[in-house]
């Protein structure tokens, strides 16, 4: 199997399952509520804060990777929008899911060299 498709099929188990860990992202977070995901406890992130942190780079090199300049910056990862009820939070997770899913495409079409 090619190196880039090893590559998505790994990130791929990882955000979406299949891996032998049996653990992934999307599980983890299908129970989490919005109140949960934003619940701020002492001066630890919160689990939307990691969420977004764990995912930020995605969409960036995906951009760069069809041709466009890098434009992320590590203080931003841990910034997200704000989430102030489900639809917000399903909304932020969705988006998560479909930078994952068209990344790991793009990165299967990358030759190995």
């Amino acid at each position: 199997m090619k190196l880039s498709k090893q590559t998505a099929k790994h990130l791929r188990e990882v955000y979406f399952g299949g891996n032998w860990t049996a653990s992934n992202v999307r599980d983890v977070l299908s129970d989490v509520t919005w109140e949960e995901a934003t619940q701020k406890i002492g001066s630890s992130n919160t689990i939307a804060v990691l969420t977004n942190h764990i995912s930020y780079c995605v969409p960036a090199v995906l951009e760069v990777l069809n041709g466009n300049t890098l434009v992320a910056k590590d203080e931003l990862s841990f910034a997200h929008p704000p989430i102030t009820n489900s639809q917000e939070w399903n909304a932020f997770l969705e988006n998560i899911w479909n930078n994952i899913s068209a990344f790991c495409d793009k990165i299967e079409d990358l030759e190995d060299a």
